[in-house]
C-alpha cells in the first residue's frame, strides 16, 4: 500500500521527517555547510594563490634584492670579510706610498685583496642562495599543505552535495506518495459515495434497473489492417532488420578475412596468399601438405609459388639463408606452409633442409617419409630434442626424404625446458651448420602461445608470419607483430591462408584468368605430344 511505500522510504533514507514543512531544517543545515564550504574554499584558493605569487617571487630574487642585501650584511662572517677587506686596502695604499706599485709586497698584498674579495662574494652568493632556497622551501611547503587541505574540503564538498541531491529526491519520491495516497483517498470517496447510490437505487422497487438507449451503429469500413499500408510498410522494415543485422555482424567480426585487412591492421608485408581448398576443384580431395607436388599446375600451387617469389625479393638471399615460419595459434597452417614453399624451392633446384622445432605438434614426420617409407622411425633420443640434450650428432638427426634435395630434422621428444634449449649454444650450431650445406633452411616452428617461438625468432635470418582466414583475429596478429619486435627479428613478412572469392571480386576474376591459362596451356601441351617426333 501507499503507506508501507511511505514507511519504506523513512527506513531506507533514515530520515523520518519528511512531510512538507518539517523539511526546512535539513536543506537549511545542508545549505549552511555547503555555504561555509564555499568560503573556505575560497579562502584556501586566495591563500595557494598568494604563495604561489611568493615562490615566484623568491625565485626571481637575485644578490641585489634589498632584502638579500639587508641580510647578508649582517651576515657574522661577510662582516669579518668586510674588515679584512679594508685593513688589505689600507695596507695596500700604505705599501703603495712606500715602496712603489710593483714591489713583490705590494703584488702580494694585492693578490691577498683579491683573494678576501672573491671569499667575500662567494660567501654573500651562497648566502643568498641559502635564503632564496629557505624562502622557496617554506612557500612550497605551505602550498603542499594548502593544496592537500583543498582536495579533502573538495570531497566534503562533493559528499555534502550528494547528501543534498539523495534528500531532495527522497523528498520528492515522498511527496508524490503522498500526492497518490491523497488521490486514491479521493477516488475511494468517490467510489463508495457511488456505491451508496447504488444500493439506494437497488433497495426501490419501484424503479427500471435496466434501460435501453437503441441499436449499436453499424460499421462503415474495416479499420484494420489496412493491406496497402502494413504491406510495404512491413516489407520495408523487415528489409532494414536485415541489412542492419548484416552490418552488425560484418562489424563485429574482427578476422583477418582478406589481404586488404592484413594491410589495414597489421603492420607488416603481406608476401602472399592461398585461396581455399573449395576454390579449385582440382584440390579439394587432395593433400594440402603435398599440394605442390600433387597438383602443381592448380591455383593454390601457383600461390606458393608466388609467396616464395616474393619472399626471395624481400632481401639478399644470404639474408634469408634461415626462415622461421610461426603463428599466432595452432592449427592456423604453418606445417602446410613450410611443406609447400620447401616444395616450391626445391622445384628450382635448392638444397633444402626442414627443422621440425614444434616439439607439443610434430608433423614433419608424417608428411616427408624417409627413403619411401610410409612414416620416417623416429627413436626416443633421435630428432632435434635428441641433438639439443647431446644425445646425438648433427649428422645423426638429419634424414633424407623422398622429396628431393630435402632433408629433414625431425623434432623429437618434448624436453622439460624447450625455451631454453632453443636458444642455447647447441641450437646456434646447429643452424649455423645448416646454413653452410644448405641453400635454404625452414624451421617450422611452435605458435607464438608459447616461448620456444621467441627463442628461435632471436636466432634466425627472418620471420613469416602465417595468418588464417578462418582463426586469426586482428588483434592476435597485432599480438604476435608486436612480441617479435619486442626480440629485435627481422620480419619478412605474412602468408595469408583460406581466402575465400567472391563472385564479382577480383580473385574470381584472377581464378577464371588463371583456369584459362592452364587449359590453353595443357592443349599446347597435348599438341605438342602428338605431333610425330623428327630426327
Amino acid at each position: 500500500s501507499l503507506n508501507n511505500s511511505l514507511a519504506d522510504i523513512r527506513r531506507s533514507t533514515g530520515i523520518t521527517q519528511l512531510e512538507t514543512g518539517t523539511d526546512d531544517n535539513f536543506r537549511h543545515t545542508i545549505t549552511q555547510k555547503l555555504g561555509n564550504l564555499e568560503v573556505e574554499k575560497i579562502t584556501l584558493e586566495a591563500d595557494i594563490e598568494e604563495i604561489r605569487t611568493s615562490v615566484g617571487t623568491s625565485e626571481e630574487r637575485n644578490i641585489n634584492d634589498d632584502y638579500i642585501q639587508r641580510t647578508t650584511e649582517n651576515d657574522a662572517v661577510v662582516i669579518n670579510l668586510m674588515q679584512r677587506i679594508t685593513t688589505y686596502e689600507a695596507e695596500l695604499a700604505r705599501k703603495m706610498t712606500n715602496l712603489g706599485e710593483n714591489h713583490r709586497e705590494v703584488q702580494q698584498i694585492r693578490e691577498v685583496l683579491r683573494q678576501t674579495i672573491a671569499e667575500k662574494d662567494a660567501r654573500v652568493n651562497a648566502k643568498a642562495m641559502q635564503i632564496r632556497g629557505s624562502d622557496i622551501t617554506m612557500s612550497r611547503d605551505r602550498f603542499s599543505v594548502l593544496t592537500n587541505r583543498l582536495a579533502k574540503l573538495e570531497e566534503l564538498r562533493a559528499q555534502t552535495e550528494n547528501e543534498q541531491r539523495e534528500l531532495d529526491n527522497a523528498r520528492a519520491e515522498y511527496d508524490r506518495y503522498v500526492a497518490d495516497r491523497e488521490e486514491t483517498k479521493t477516488k475511494l470517496f468517490a467510489t463508495q459515495e457511488q456505491i451508496s447510490k447504488y444500493n439506494l437505487l437497488k433497495q426501490d422497487v419501484e424503479t427500471a434497473k435496466v434501460k435501453s438507449v437503441g441499436l449499436a451503429p453499424p460499421p462503415l469500413r474495416m479499420s484494420s489492417p489496412i493491406i496497402f499500408v502494413y504491406g510495404p510498410a512491413g516489407t520495408f522494415l523487415g528489409l532494414m532488420i536485415g541489412l542492419g543485422l548484416a552490418f552488425l555482424i560484418e562489424f563485429l567480426n574482427d578476422l583477418l578475412r582478406t589481404p586488404k585487412d592484413v594491410m589495414k591492421y597489421v603492420s607488416t608485408p603481406l608476401l602472399g596468399m592461398v585461396l581455399h581448398k573449395n576454390v579449385d576443384s582440382n584440390t579439394r580431395k587432395a593433400d594440402m601438405w603435398k599440394i605442390v607436388r600433387q597438383q602443381p599446375f592448380s591455383i593454390m600451387s601457383e600461390c606458393y609459388r608466388q609467396f616464395r617469389t616474393n619472399l626471395k625479393l624481400t632481401a639478399d638471399a644470404n639474408a634469408q639463408r634461415v626462415i622461421l615460419v610461426t603463428s599466432g595459434n595452432a592449427g592456423e597452417g604453418r606445417t602446410t606452409t613450410v611443406a609447400n614453399v620447401a616444395a616450391a624451392f626445391a622445384a628450382e633446384g635448392k638444397k633444402i633442409l626442414l627443422i621440425d622445432a614444434n616439439f607439443r605438434r610434430p608433423c614433419l614426420n608424417k608428411i616427408f617419409a624417409s627413403n619411401g617409407d610410409a612414416k620416417a622411425p623416429q627413436k626416443n633420443d633421435e630428432g632435434l630434442s635428441g641433438y639439443l640434450i647431446g644425445k646425438r650428432t648433427i649428422q645423426e638427426i638429419i634424414r633424407t626424404t623422398s622429396m628431393a634435395d630435402t632433408d629433414v630434422i625431425d623434432s623429437g621428444l618434448l624436453p622439460r625446458n624447450p625455451a631454453e634449449m632453443l636458444s642455447g649454444q647447441q641450437m646456434r650450431d646447429l643452424l649455423a651448420y645448416a646454413k653452410a650445406h644448405y641453400d635454404n633452411v625452414i624451421i617450422d616452428g611452435p605458435p607464438m602461445l608459447v616461448s620456444d617461438a621467441k627463442a628461435l625468432a632471436s636466432q634466425v635470418d627472418g620471420t613469416v608470419v602465417v595468418f588464417n582466414t578462418a582463426i586469426t583475429r586482428r588483434g592476435t596478429a597485432q599480438r604476435i607483430i608486436r612480441e617479435l619486435k619486442e626480440v629485435n627479428t627481422n620480419i619478412l613478412g605474412a602468408i595469408l591462408i583460406g581466402v575465400r572469392v567472391l563472385k564479382g571480386g577480383y580473385y574470381h576474376e584472377m581464378l577464371e584468368s588463371y583456369d584459362d591459362y592452364q587449359d590453353s596451356n595443357a592443349n599446347h601441351l597435348a599438341a605438342a605430344a602428338e605431333q610425330p617426333s623428327t630426327n
